[in-house]
């Protein structure tokens, strides 16, 4: 167990506890984060397929989407084009 009072801590240990997760975010907040913009040179949408978030891809090929998920299960985000 983390420190107690250290929300850093205390969220990373929540975090590595969990069984799935859920991501709420909106335009831009990646990268005041340090995470590169999906479209970003460095970003998720060059390197991975962006049709594994499209919802018929999944239906068609769920196992390849699950696996590149990983813990995190749901986005909820805005302002994301054709994502």
């Amino acid at each position: 167990m983390g420190k107690e009072g250290d929300p850093l801590l205390e969220a990373a240990e929540t975090v590595r506890g969990a069984r799935h997760l859920t991501a709420f975010t909106g335009a831009g907040i990646s990268v005041e984060s340090g995470i590169p913009p999906f479209r970003g040179p460095d970003g998720l949408g060059n390197r991975h397929d962006p049709r594994m978030l499209e919802l018929s891809y999944f239906r068609r090929h769920p196992r390849e989407c699950w696996e590149a998920r990983g813990l995190l299960k749901t986005v909820i985000a805005q302002n994301i084009d054709s994502v």
